[in-house]
């Protein structure tokens, strides 16, 4: 009983160290390794002007819509409705993020009339955590590149796209979960007549109910994950 004892306790320190250097190993990227999305099929025209590239940890700020680019970009990309395009990610020349900064990836759209104001929102993409990989992870492997598809049968007109990256490293704090967020003004062509639901507000409590969900309240490391709730409502049905 002894040596059982001993031998769980040896255990549980190792598992502990691992834990408080994978820890110290996120703090000492906190600063450096920040992340925008910079371009839609290479066009960085159409994707408006973010102030710097640092997170955003208040959930009820109003920077979670746009990062406070609330001025539409010098143009507009142009896809056809069911075209999938590819959104770019950049921190440095090796990778989209840190890789300590784990996390899903998620991607809104908003009729441009609203400007992203109220029940705007809907999700037309997302990926969290899969057979051991987290979306930042899949998102580093394709260096910085993310495929997305427009929904089919979407209804032309100009919306705003809104991208989210939640990077989880410090999330087991209160208020430690880091969101960097992009926005882009795109166009919608073809002869679609679908209207995309459920719509939320960003900031509001159908995207993240609050600083203690599950979704944004949580250790990455210890005890392991096995299962992982992205913030924000189902992706969006589409249908005329």
């Amino acid at each position: 009983v002894s040596t059982q004892s001993t031998g769980s306790s040896v255990a549980f320190q190792i598992k502990m160290q691992v834990t408080l250097l994978l820890l110290l190993l996120a703090t000492l990227t906190l600063v450096s390794c920040h992340t925008n999305m910079i371009s839609i099929n290479g066009n960085r025209n159409c994707v408006r002007k973010f102030p710097n590239n640092s997170p955003i940890e208040d959930l009820n700020s109003n920077l979670m819509k746009c990062y406070g680019a609330s001025s539409p970009a010098p143009s507009r990309c142009s896809f056809n409705e069911g075209q999938t395009v590819t959104l770019k990610w950049y921190h440095n020349d090796g990778e989209a993020v840190a890789a300590s900064h784990k996390g899903p990836i998620t991607v809104y759209l908003a009729e441009a009339s609203s400007n992203g104001n109220g029940a705007a929102w809907f999700k037309i993409a997302e990926r969290g955590y899969s057979n051991g990989k987290w979306a930042v992870d899949e998102l580093n492997a394709a260096k910085g590149n993310w495929r997305v598809k427009i929904p089919e049968g979407l209804k032309p007109g100009n919306y705003i796209m809104r991208t989210e990256l939640l990077a989880l490293h410090s999330a087991q704090t209160r208020g430690g979960a880091q969101f960097y967020v992009g926005c882009a003004d795109i166009t919608v062509t073809g002869n679609g007549k679908a209207s995309c639901s459920p719509k939320v507000a960003i900031p509001g409590g159908q995207w993240v109910r609050n600083a203690d969900d599950s979704s944004v309240k949580l250790s990455i490391y210890w005890p392991p994950v096995t299962s992982y709730k992205i913030p924000g409502p189902r992706v969006a049905t589409c249908s005329a």
